[in-house]
């Protein structure tokens, strides 16, 4: 085992959290620090997702390029094409937080607890910084055990949680409930994570249309039709 690359002369290894058999980094990302009881399965499954979050992370950023490019050229009168460019630019800052999360050697907190029926995981809110800690924890509730789950369920609950940390704060929008702009809804971006390079924005163009009350019939006037000039 090598000496820490963070050159500490009292903890050897700092980039560990001083515990490199608790802590894994296999990745040389963040350090995943597992709390509260693992199992050296449920360790490598979260493992894998982070490590298919590394790769996926770019196609998601191209297949954003794509859409940007693709709105950029809706004519100057749709009533989509302002909310849409505000939204993508809050969808690329907070890739790119995660991007860059998934390159750092930050300290990412793992657990798993009881969260009831209905929940995967959550990430802890700090009401007094008005941001999200770096920790993430899911279910092992016998309804909902991450013990379950199938990897691609693994991965898009990582990415859920981790769109959270990267400053993402809504859930989803209700029908009396479209306080955030609609790119700063986690729920709507889950896509990304299953369908990296080829995801769909309709889930933000409906929540685009109902938060502005857009007029559906002026959107296929002045935009044209989604199948025309989507990517």
């Amino acid at each position: 085992m090598s000496r820490d690359l963070l050159n500490s002369t009292t903890r050897c290894y700092l980039a560990f959290i001083n515990s490199p058999i608790l802590s894994i980094d296999v990745l040389g990302n963040w350090v995943l620090s597992f709390s509260s009881t693992w199992d050296s399965a449920g360790k490598q499954t979260i493992n894998n997702a982070i490590k298919d979050l590394e790769s996926d992370i770019v196609a998601m950023q191209n297949r954003l390029d794509a859409w940007t490019i693709a709105v950029s050229k809706l004519p100057d009168d749709c009533p989509l094409k302002l909310f849409l460019n505000q939204n993508l630019t809050i969808i690329r800052a907070a890739l790119n937080s995660v991007q860059k999360g998934l390159a750092s050697s930050d300290k990412l907190t793992l657990k798993n607890s009881d969260l009831g029926e209905d929940v995967y995981a959550e990430t802890p809110y700090n009401k007094m910084t008005g941001s999200y800690y770096n920790e993430i924890i899911v279910n092992n509730n016998p309804a909902e055990n991450y013990a379950n789950w199938t990897p691609e369920q693994t991965k898009e609950t990582i990415f859920h949680e981790l769109l959270h940390i990267a400053g993402i704060e809504g859930e989803e929008p209700s029908a009396d409930n479209y306080s955030h702009d609609c790119g700063n809804y986690a729920h709507l971006l889950d896509d990304f994570a299953s369908a990296p390079s080829d995801f769909i924005l309709l889930p933000m163009i409906d929540c685009i249309q109902k938060k502005h009350d857009l007029d559906e019939h002026e959107i296929k006037c002045k935009c044209g039709s989604y199948a025309d000039w989507s990517p």
